[in-house]
C-alpha cells in the first residue's frame, strides 16, 4: 500500500525563461509535490524523521529555484527532482509539477509535471545532484571546524538549520562551525565538480 503525501502550489518568485525580460525579472513559478511514501511508518513512531519535513524540503527548492536562474521548466524540474530524491529519503516516488501562470497574460497556465522513482544510488558526503545548461546543484559535506570555499556565482545553503535551511555563503566563504553539515550549493553558471575546497 501507498501512502500520498501532497503540498500543492507553493509560490516561488525567481528569474525563470528565455526572453530578456525573463531574464532580468522574478516571476511567480508554482510548485506542487506528490510525494509516495508509507505514512503509517510515521503514524507509529511520531518522528519527523520516518515522513518528509515539508518545510525544510521546500526552502532547498526555493533557493533552487532562486539562485538557479532556469532558462526552461524542464531544466528547473529536473533539478528539482534530484534534490527532493536526496532530501527526502522515505520517499518511493515522486510527482513534481511546475506552473509559470505568468507566462501566457492570463491566458492559460503552462505546467510540466515529471513522475521518479526512487534510485537505488546510496547517499554520499558529496554528490553531484543535477548539472545543466544553466547551472549545478551539489550536497556537500563538510566536517564541524572546516571552512568552505566558494568559487564567483556559488550560493550555500545549510539544509539543517532552521526550518527552510539558512543561507550560509558571505562573500565566498563559509565559515567554519561545531558541527558537521550538509550544504546545498547552487551555481551559476555550473560549476565542475570540486571547484570548492573545504579545509
Amino acid at each position: 500500500m501507498t501512502d500520498l503525501l501532497r503540498v500543492d502550489d507553493v509560490e516561488v518568485h525567481c528569474v525563470i525563461g528565455v526572453y530578456a525580460e525573463e531574464r532580468t525579472t522574478p516571476q511567480a513559478l508554482r510548485v506542487s509535490l506528490a510525494l509516495a511514501l508509507d505514512a503509517g511508518r510515521a503514524a507509529r513512531s511520531g518522528e519527523l524523521v520516518d515522513t518528509v519535513d515539508y518545510a525544510r524540503l521546500f526552502g532547498q527548492l526555493r533557493f533552487v529555484l532562486q539562485r538557479g536562474a532556469f532558462r526552461l521548466i524542464e531544466t528547473a524540474a529536473l533539478a528539482l527532482c534530484a534534490v527532493v530524491q536526496r532530501a527526502a529519503p522515505v520517499v518511493d516516488e515522486l510527482t513534481l509539477t511546475l506552473k509559470k501562470p505568468g507566462a501566457l497574460g492570463g491566458n492559460g497556465v503552462p505546467a510540466l509535471s515529471l513522475t521518479r522513482r526512487r534510485a537505488a544510488v546510496g547517499v554520499v558526503d558529496d554528490e553531484r545532484l543535477w548539472a545543466g545548461p544553466d547551472a549545478s546543484v551539489d550536497a556537500v559535506g563538510v566536517p564541524a571546524g572546516a571552512r568552505l570555499t566558494l568559487p564567483v556565482g556559488c550560493a550555500a545553503l545549510d539544509v539543517e538549520a532552521g526550518r527552510q535551511g539558512v543561507v550560509v555563503e558571505h562573500d565566498g566563504v563559509v565559515d567554519a562551525v561545531d558541527r558537521a553539515r550538509v550544504l546545498l550549493l547552487v551555481a551559476t553558471p555550473p560549476l565542475a565538480r570540486g571547484a570548492w575546497t573545504v579545509g
